[in-house]
């Protein structure tokens, strides 16, 4: 009987690791992570997030800049036609904006904002601002751009 018990034993010892593995391979699937043993399947720089700071700028339908960080000036080309001109380059930047107010009441009318890198300024952001109706109408915005 004891060759029993120890059959028992071993095929239960056996089951569980068999289950830890599957269940490790099924983690590392999930999140992405290489198989213990291989190299890395990819590698991504990110700073630490006390140091990295997003730029960003407020600026009202006429062009002013309500406030902003690392903004040097805004330009405003035409009807909802802008260029926003920062201290740093921002060619390999990601670039969020959208139709705002500037203040702390009210709200602006409906509309949406295209952006795009400035083909001319490595420091630049060119943004369009959209009415409702699909033409450019000059709107407030906010634009935010992360390096």
């Amino acid at each position: 009987m004891n060759k029993w018990v120890l059959l028992a034993s071993a095929a239960v010892v056996a089951l569980s690791a068999s289950v830890a593995m599957a269940n490790d391979a099924s983690e590392r699937a999930i999140h992405n992570l290489p198989a213990a043993g291989q190299a890395p399947i990819h590698q991504v720089s990110v700073p630490p997030p006390g140091r990295r700071k997003s730029d960003f700028a407020v600026v009202n339908a006429d062009g002013s800049v309500a406030r902003s960080r690392n903004v040097v000036g805004v330009d405003h080309v035409g009807t909802g036609v802008y260029v926003v001109h920062f201290a740093t380059d921002k060619t390999g930047c990601a670039y969020t904006a959208t139709i705002g107010l500037s203040g702390n009441s009210g709200t602006s009318l409906p509309g949406y904002a295209t952006v795009v890198g400035s083909a001319v300024d490595p420091n630049g952001v060119f943004l369009d601002t959209y009415g409702s109706s699909g033409t450019t109408t000059d709107l407030g915005f906010h634009l935010v751009t992360t390096c």
